[in-house]
């Protein structure tokens, strides 16, 4: 789906959008004004798989994909621009063998006078393993120290290096087991916005564009349940991770969604 939005503003030029939100290629049509202004943003990862056995060990949450804002991209009036929106990563397979939640997809712009623009995927959370499963490696614009009690293995927050324009977002919570929590970071600041403990499955991550303080991602399951799945109009946010259990493995949740909006001046 794509729509269009007009703003008049009297004897000025007029800023024009249009929204994408249908997964895939999408076409348009380069303006007048020789540019455009793209808002990209990645597909989240999914959530990882609990592990079935005596450890407890949840899955990793998924991380949120990158967001670009305000790109901008220089065109040939009348040319063809090709719009790219990610498709969101499904959860793992919760088990005695549970699998890694899969990546997002890219969201893109391609056809300009410039080299193709990205917004990076949001990558899927680790399985479930002993010492619970890592969450999606994503990224912040800081380095954020693992707080108190959270080891390598259960905790992830990664460091980018950024443009004016590209905001990092953040990773997600890995899985948890009933002696190491797991945590997940704001990519609005150094806080830690969501644990899980007791085999619970790691939260998914969220991007500065959506995340409240309630839409954070999927939340990670408790012991045994399925990770819940981001709610799909907080694009590119991931999916939490499923419960570890001795009796059952969770499920991981999956990741949303992409989404592309383009800005320009008539």
């Amino acid at each position: 789906m794509s729509g269009t939005l007009t703003s008049a503003a009297g004897g000025f030029a007029r800023v024009k959008s249009q929204f994408f939100t249908t997964t895939g290629d999408n076409s348009f049509t380069c303006p007048a004004s020789g540019v455009v202004f793209a808002t990209l943003i990645g597909g989240g990862g999914g959530g990882g798989g609990g592990l079935n056995n005596a450890s407890f060990g949840g899955g990793g949450g998924g991380s949120s994909g990158q967001v670009n804002s305000r790109y901008p991209v220089p065109c040939t009036p009348g040319a063809t621009l090709t719009v790219t929106v990610g498709v969101g990563g499904s959860g793992g397979t919760g088990g005695a063998s549970p699998t890694a939640g899969s990546s997002g997809g890219d969201t893109s712009i391609s056809g300009g006078l410039i080299s193709t623009v990205s917004a990076r995927n949001g990558v899927g959370g680790s399985a479930g393993i002993a010492a619970g499963g890592p969450g999606g490696g994503g990224g912040t614009k800081r380095s954020v120290a693992a707080p108190a009690g959270a080891t390598i293995s259960n905790y992830s927050s990664h460091q980018s290096t950024s443009s004016f324009w590209e905001l990092y977002t953040s990773g997600s919570g890995g899985g948890a087991t009933a002696s190491n929590p797991g945590y997940g970071v704001s990519p609005l600041d150094d806080s830690v916005f969501r644990t899980s403990t007791n085999g619970g499955g790691g939260s998914g991550g969220c991007n500065a564009f959506y995340c409240d303080g309630l839409n954070i991602g999927g939340a990670g399951a408790g012991v045994g349940g399925a990770g819940v799945s981001a709610t799909a109009t907080t694009y590119g946010c991931g999916g939490g991770g499923g419960g570890g259990s001795n009796g059952a493995g969770g499920n991981g949740g999956s990741g949303a969604q992409g989404v592309a909006w383009l800005e320009w001046f008539e």
